[in-house]
């Protein structure tokens, strides 16, 4: 197994065996768990980055870590697949500390006193979305808490919402026989307004001032393509590949950009400064793709039909900000 960066950088490869060891003893603790509990999955590559932070937080390790894309993410490479993890030569003390960590220790638990989290919890109690959200209440900075919760729930509407159009073809076969279902309901689209204006809230610090416009641009034009296809009772061919990308489009680009600033001022560990100078650098041309691709989404749901033209929606966007603002207050002042 290659264990260099993916961009060949050589900047962390000093860091390289004691994450094998990490790894290895969470290949060790996935196994044993095997051998007792009863589960048809492997971890996935998000979640071994979030195991690893567990490790690198409870043992403090010298592993270089930032913040970025789904929380915290380990300088140096993790397997895209888990049935890469290596496999020890010969026994390891180190490697059977971290071994003991994962297969018998708590990993974190919520807010001290909340929903405890161990590898069985990771594996079967809880889903991908919920596990990314409770961690982010344990772990991440103060300032971005919040923006990472917020951007998880959109993250986890939009993929309810791909596979629902996903099973479009079996749901529209119901028309035959005299009963008609919308393809997306305004309550789902309400939903997801409600997240992403409390993703703009969170975007009204200071540290995104330079990046907050093209965010919430990029956030419209899902919204309106949304919008376009809330009510119908089918799509065409066109407007359902739009839509199925859109999901992609928030990840990659719009959440993107945000992340590449977190990551850009969060970062621990030997190597802290390469860390964030990468993501810092990659921000100065960002707001052009960003731009360029929001552009060809809209061009895209133009010729499709999802919407009649530009900024349709901006006049429903100040109504929904206010009455989440308004909801906000009220939770706050509750006694």
């Amino acid at each position: 197994m290659t264990w260099f960066p993916s961009n060949g950088d050589p900047t962390y490869r000093d860091e390289e065996p004691l994450k094998r060891k990490v790894l290895t003893g969470l290949g060790l603790a996935v196994d044993e768990l095997r051998e007792t509990t009863v589960f048809d999955r492997n971890t996935t590559k998000t979640e071994r980055e979030k195991l690893v932070f567990c490790a690198v937080d409870e043992f403090d390790l010298n592993l270089t870590y930032g913040w970025y894309l789904a929380g915290t993410l380990t300088a140096t490479p993790t397997p895209e697949s888990s049935t890469q993890l290596p496999t020890p030569n010969t026994p390891d003390p180190e490697v059977e500390r971290y071994r003991r960590f994962f297969a018998e220790d708590e990993l974190f638990r919520v807010g001290g006193a909340g929903e405890e989290y161990t590898l069985v919890n990771v594996l079967l109690g809880t889903s991908k979305h919920q596990f990314l959200i409770d961690f982010y209440k344990e772990f991440a900075p103060e300032e971005y808490r919040e923006l990472y919760i917020e951007s998880t729930k959109i993250r986890e509407e939009l993929e309810t919402m791909g596979e629902k159009l996903d099973s479009q073809g079996e749901d529209m076969s119901l028309g035959s026989f005299g009963v008609t279902t919308e393809v997306l309901s305004q309550s789902e689209i309400s939903d997801l307004r409600r997240n992403i204006s409390g993703l703009h809230i969170e975007l009204t610090s200071e540290a995104f001032e330079d990046i907050r416009k093209p965010v919430i641009e990029g956030t419209d034009i899902i919204e309106m393509a949304l919008k376009g296809a809330a009510g119908r009772e089918s799509l065409t061919d066109d407007q359902e590949r739009i839509l199925l990308d859109l999901g992609d489009f928030y990840y990659d680009y719009v959440w993107k950009y945000p992340a590449h600033q977190i990551a850009a001022n969060e970062a621990s560990g030997p190597h802290a400064g390469e860390f964030k100078q990468r993501h810092s650098s990659k921000l100065d041309k960002f707001d052009q793709k960003l731009n360029e691709k929001r552009e060809s989404i809209e061009s895209k749901c133009l010729k499709a039909n999802l919407l009649t033209g530009p900024n349709e929606y901006v006049s429903d966007e100040k109504a929904e900000l206010a009455d989440l603002i308004h909801s906000l207050v009220k939770d706050e002042v509750k006694p």
